[in-house]
């Protein structure tokens, strides 16, 4: 299976914390994310284990993340339902999918 699920994404000022079930086989996964209404500002992390922390997000603006596991060359699959909109924001706010 080269999809990642269960990915849960918990604001809290200035940054959200991702969370998904972990895949065998794969080196890592990459976490893109953005600005809602700028799409052409795409940022992008890896990870080498099933948790991500995005930081430096400006509060009350939504963004869109995606989860996708890669190795080497390879990626996995990233539905287009997997783009969670989520305002950073104090209190915290928690949201699966």
């Amino acid at each position: 299976n080269s999809e990642v699920k269960n990915v849960t994404a918990t604001a809290g000022s200035e940054k959200v914390s991702l969370t998904w079930s972990e895949l065998p086989n794969v080196a890592g996964y990459r976490v893109d994310y953005w600005p809602k209404k700028d799409s052409n500002s795409k940022n992008s992390l890896t990870v080498n284990v099933n948790k991500a922390e995005v930081s430096g997000l400006d509060n009350n603006k939504v963004y869109c993340f995606t989860v996708t596991p890669v190795d080497g060359s390879w990626q996995g699959l990233r539905p287009p339902w997997w783009k969670l909109s989520l305002s950073p924001a104090v209190p915290r706010r928690h949201r699966t999918w």
